[in-house]
C-alpha cells in the first residue's frame, strides 16, 4: 500500500508542478507589457545615418564645392551633377537651409521633444526646433525638425573645432571630421527650455559627425595601385563579362579601407563608359551609368580582398565593348578614391594581352558566349571527366577560364567553341567509367597549365610547360648513342 501510494503521489505532484507552470505563463501573457524605451524610428535630410550603432549616428558629408543642384524635397544638396573632374563629391550634402528632421517613439514620459548639447564641462546648448512640436503623450510618435546651420554652429569636436552656418563655407583643407554628441528627448518638466535632465525628462544620444572627404581645396581625389603608398580606396579590380552584364571581382582594399581614417565606407560605385574599352577620361558627367554596390566583407589586411553585394551588374548590350571606374561611397556620401587615368591607361593596354596585371582588367565586352557568368557550373567535359561540377580540378579549371581565357579575345574564341562542341562529348565521357578514366589522364597537361597560370602568370606557365617537354626531349638525345642510325640502317 505505501507503494501505491507513492506512485499515486508521483505522477500528481508532477501534475501540480505542470499546473502551476501553465497558470504563471497564462498570467504573465495577460500582464501588460512594459512600455518600450525611447528609440529613433526614421531620419530626414541627412546625408546618412547609421541605427546599427550605440549611439545612433546621424551624418552631414560635406565634401566637395558649391552645389550646382539642390533637392527642393529634402533641401540636400549634389555637387556630383556633370562633374568632369574626379574631384571629391557628395549628391546629399547638407547646407545651411537643410532642415534634418527626427521622429522618435517616446518612453514613459509626456513632454515636448526636445535637442540639446549638454557636455560633461561647459554650457549647455538647446537647439531650437523650426516648428512648435507641442506636446507628445507617453508611449507615442514625436516629431522633432531643426536646421542643419544651427546644427554645425553648436556642435564640437575634442578641440573645441565648429563649422560656420553653411556648414561649409571656408572649410579648410585640413578639415576631416566634426563627432559631437547631443541628447535627443521629452521635456516634462512644468518650465519649458531648462534641458532635459530633470526626473520629469527621459532622453537617449544621438551622434552628429559631419564629415569631409579631403582633399577639399579643388585636387582629385584618385588610388593608383597597390603599391603606390595610398591608405584607403580600391587599388585593384576586374571586370568579368556576362550575357548582358558584367562582373566585379578582385576588388582588393588599401589598408585604411573600408573602415577609413575618418568615417567608414559603405559603398563603392562603378561606373562606366559605353563603345569604349579605354576608362582614361571617364567621370561622373560623361559616364553612361554607374552603380552602388554594397560593401559585405572588408579586406582583413593591406590590399585584402573586398567582397560587394551584388557582383553583377546587369543591362548592358551584348557586342559592344564597356570601360570602368570605381569610387568609394562613405557613410556620409562622400563619393571619391576614383581610380586613377594613369592606372586605367596602364590596364588598357594589358587588357588586350594573355596575362592580366595585378591592378585588374577595367573594360569588357559582355556576349552570349560569355554568359558563362550566369551558369557558372558549366564546364562540361571536366565535370563529366571528374564526376562533380564543384570538385577541385573543376574550380581550377573554372577559374582559368574566368581569369585568363573570358578577357582575351582568342579567349572568347576559345570558350565560345567549347561550349558549342563539347557537350555532346560530355554525355559519353560522363556514362563509361573507361572514358572517365581515359578523360581525367588527357586533361592533367590542361590542368597543370590552369593551376600555374594561376599561380605565376599565363606567359610563365606556358614557359615552365614547355621547359618540361623540351628539357627531357633534349636530355633523351644527349644520351642516344651516336651510332644508333648507322646501326639501323
Amino acid at each position: 500500500m505505501p507503494k501505491a501510494t507513492a506512485r499515486l503521489q508521483f505522477p500528481l505532484g508532477l501534475l501540480a508542478i505542470c499546473s502551476t507552470l501553465a497558470f504563471a505563463t497564462i498570467a504573465r501573457a495577460q500582464t501588460p507589457t512594459p512600455a518600450q524605451g525611447m528609440r529613433v524610428t526614421s531620419v530626414s535630410n541627412a546625408s546618412g545615418f547609421d541605427d546599427l550603432t550605440t549611439p545612433m549616428i546621424i551624418y552631414g558629408g560635406i565634401a566637395g564645392g558649391v552645389p550646382n543642384a539642390v533637392d527642393p524635397t529634402t533641401g540636400l544638396g549634389n555637387n556630383c551633377a556633370g562633374q568632369t573632374t574626379l574631384v571629391p563629391c557628395n549628391e546629399r550634402k547638407i547646407l545651411g537651409t537643410t532642415n534634418l528632421t527626427i521622429s522618435f517613439v517616446t518612453g514613459s514620459k509626456a513632454g515636448r521633444p526636445e535637442l540639446w548639447r549638454i557636455p560633461t564641462t561647459g554650457t549647455k546648448v538647446r537647439i531650437p526646433p523650426l516648428v512648435d512640436p507641442g506636446t507628445v503623450a507617453a508611449n507615442s510618435t514625436a516629431t522633432i525638425t531643426v536646421s542643419w546651420s544651427t546644427i554645425c554652429t553648436t556642435i564640437r569636436d575634442e578641440t573645441n573645432q565648429t563649422l560656420d552656418g553653411n556648414c561649409d563655407t571656408a572649410v579648410p583643407n585640413t578639415f576631416t571630421k566634426i563627432a559631437d554628441t547631443l541628447k535627443l528627448g521629452i521635456d516634462g518638466t512644468a518650465v519649458p527650455n531648462q534641458s532635459i535632465e530633470d526626473a520629469e525628462d527621459e532622453k537617449i544620444d544621438v551622434q552628429i559627425v559631419v564629415a569631409n572627404l579631403p582633399p577639399n581645396n579643388g585636387a582629385l581625389s584618385t588610388v593608383l595601385n597597390c603599391d603606390s603608398g595610398n591608405t584607403e580606396g580600391i587599388c585593384g579590380f576586374n571586370v568579368r563579362a556576362g550575357d548582358e552584364k558584367v562582373a566585379i571581382s578582385d576588388l582588393r582594399g588599401e589598408p585604411g579601407f573600408p573602415n577609413g581614417t575618418i568615417i567608414p565606407y559603405r559603398q563603392l560605385r562603378v561606373f562606366w563608359a559605353e563603345g569604349t574599352r579605354n576608362p582614361q577620361g571617364l567621370t561622373p558627367a560623361n559616364a553612361s551609368g554607374s552603380r552602388d554596390l554594397e560593401i559585405s566583407r572588408p579586406g582583413a589586411v593591406a590590399g585584402g580582398e573586398i567582397s560587394v553585394t551584388p557582383q553583377r551588374i546587369d543591362g548592358f548590350k551584348n557586342d559592344i565593348e564597356y570601360a570602368f571606374k570605381v569610387a568609394t561611397v562613405d557613410a556620409a556620401g562622400n563619393i571619391g578614391n576614383f581610380t586613377d587615368d594613369a592606372v586605367s591607361a596602364d590596364v588598357n593596354l594589358q587588357c588586350e594581352g594573355f596575362d592580366l596585371r595585378p591592378e585588374g582588367c577595367h573594360s569588357a565586352m559582355p556576349g552570349e558566349v560569355v554568359g558563362v557568368l550566369s551558369e557558372p557550373m558549366n564546364c562540361f567535359v571536366a565535370t563529366a571527366a571528374y564526376g562533380s561540377p564543384i570538385a577541385k580540378q573543376v574550380n581550377v579549371l573554372r577559374t582559368f577560364r574566368d581569369r585568363v581565357l573570358i578577357p582575351s579575345k582568342w579567349g572568347v574564341k576559345f570558350v565560345s567553341w567549347y561550349y558549342k562542341t563539347s557537350p555532346k562529348y560530355a554525355r559519353y565521357i560522363a556514362d563509361s567509367e573507361t572514358l572517365r578514366a581515359v578523360s581525367r589522364v588527357l586533361l592533367l597537361p590542361l590542368l597543370l597549365y590552369a593551376w600555374l597560370s594561376l599561380q605565376i602568370g599565363a606567359i610563365a606557365a606556358l614557359i615552365v610547360m614547355t621547359t618540361l617537354c623540351v628539357v627531357p626531349y633534349g636530355i633523351m638525345r644527349a644520351l642516344r648513342p651516336k651510332d644508333e642510325g648507322s646501326v639501323r640502317a
